[in-house]
């Protein structure tokens, strides 16, 4: 009778829990969308398809999604990003009977919802290592993501989602084997596959984290066997990605050798604690702080438990790795900033800035019984409410298009180009269009004067 009482007691404490921790995910998510809306709510307001986004749409509604799927990229995949935008033009067909005519609309709701299901996926991280304060510290920093001027890139459309890959796929993997379940381990196979296959920095992630694991674990055997599985299909993946690497996806952008200090530690690694006085910084600051910083990480690293010791050098390693392969891929970047100036392009650095915050947090969290979780959630409440007017749409330049902008005129203004294909106008720029089957427009019903 005891033990029959003993099992009811804790089948109804688990099942409270797992209510209690449905209720967390669902207010966090739901707060995180009203966040982004807030912050850029244009693409909602006067909607508009912006750069990629179009262009993918366009090639899936005139080769079919399956050809868009392998060939958005000529040197990578960009699975979610199409999977997404797939998920945009179902919903707008769906509800509209057009895959263009609510497009837009779809596509800011799925962009709020995948930086929200992001933030919370953080939370629940950082959480497990850290605790629950400094976990909504990770989060609340991750909603409120510094962008510069350059937020209408990121909020609201589907073009930047690969950036937060390594970052999801990170969370993936520390969750893998959190109990074992072999369910679990399956289905985080699957999402960190479609990752890798989203960003190619992701084959770094699961590297990094097979060899830290067989490293520290003394059934070696067993570790390669579960991580077979995932091991082959990468291999695979990444040997069909390799030839088609041909550094065709850089920017446009000068290298400027005096830059490089600024990108690789001030930019990446710092912006997200010292946004609201970057022109305040310098090289010698910036490199004085990230020497804080790294220190920070190792003691950190010393006072924690086997399992934080893993998400540590999880995150810290990859935090190395993302920021050196943004500084060696995207070099041009460099003779885009202006010393301490001028941010963009911020979309690059988003992927490292949610790491290095993540890191911190739980870094933060290995101090036990001691008010440094305290005071680094005190200093980062200042540094953020300082710069609270930098986050929301405030300015022209925060903005892709004036206010008087309306998309269904782009839709019925599309020019036919005799083929059988029409060309719909979109941003940033006037080289910028869908080209999608001409039925596709003629089916909108566009009423001319």
């Amino acid at each position: 009778m005891l033990t029959l009482t003993g099992t009811a007691k804790s089948a109804t404490e688990v099942g409270i829990k797992s209510y209690s921790n449905a209720k967390v995910i669902a207010i966090t998510f739901a707060l995180g969308v009203l966040v982004f809306f807030a912050r850029f709510p244009q693409p909602v307001i006067t909607p508009t398809i912006y750069a990629e986004d179009g262009v993918w749409i366009g090639r899936a509604l005139s080769n079919g999604w399956l050809d868009t799927f392998i060939h958005a990229r000529p040197d990578y995949f960009v699975f979610f990003n199409i999977f997404l935008l797939w998920c945009a033009s179902s919903l707008s067909h769906i509800f509209s009977g057009s895959p263009l005519l609510l497009l837009p609309l779809f596509i800011s709701f799925l962009s709020y919802s995948f930086y929200s299901l992001s933030s919370v996926i953080i939370f629940l991280t950082v959480k497990r290592y850290a605790g629950t304060m400094l976990a909504f510290l990770a989060y609340s920093m991750s909603i409120l993501i510094p962008l510069g001027v350059s937020q209408a890139e990121s909020i609201g459309t589907l073009v930047q989602v690969g950036f937060y890959m390594p970052v999801l796929s990170i969370c993936a993997h520390l969750y893998r084997d959190d109990d074992g379940s072999a369910k679990r381990k399956i289905a985080c196979d699957i999402l960190i596959f479609l990752m890798a296959a989203t960003n190619p920095v992701n084959f770094a992630v699961t590297g990094i984290y097979f060899v830290i694991s067989f490293l520290s674990t003394e059934h070696k055997k067993r570790l390669i066997i579960s991580f077979l599985p995932l091991l082959i299909a990468l291999l695979v993946l990444f040997l069909m990605i390799v030839p088609r690497m041909n550094g065709s996806g850089g920017i446009i952008g000068a290298y400027n050798s005096s830059h490089l200090m600024e990108m690789v530690t001030a930019r990446s690694l710092l912006y997200s604690f010292t946004f609201p006085f970057y022109n305040k910084l310098s090289n010698v600051t910036s490199i004085i702080l990230t020497l804080v910083y790294a220190a920070f990480v190792v003691v950190a690293f010393t006072k924690a438990e086997k399992r934080s010791r893993i998400a540590i050098l999880m995150f810290a390693a990859m935090l190395v790795i993302y920021d050196s392969a943004t500084a060696a891929g995207r070099s041009g970047i460099t003779g885009l900033l202006t010393g301490y100036g001028a941010t963009y392009p911020d979309r690059y650095f988003m992927g490292i800035n949610i790491i290095s915050s993540a890191l911190m947090a739980i870094c933060a969290g290995q101090f036990k019984n001691s008010i440094v979780g305290y005071v680094w959630v005190l200093v980062m409440a200042i540094v953020y409410v300082s710069g609270i007017h930098m986050m929301f749409e405030n300015s022209q330049d925060k903005r892709r298009v004036a206010l008087d902008y309306i998309y269904t005129n782009a839709l019925c203004s599309a020019k036919d180009e005799g083929n059988g294909f029409s060309r719909i106008q979109i941003l940033p720029s006037p080289d910028w269009y869908i080209r999608v089957p001409s039925d596709h427009v003629k089916n909108i019903g566009c009423v001319r004067n």
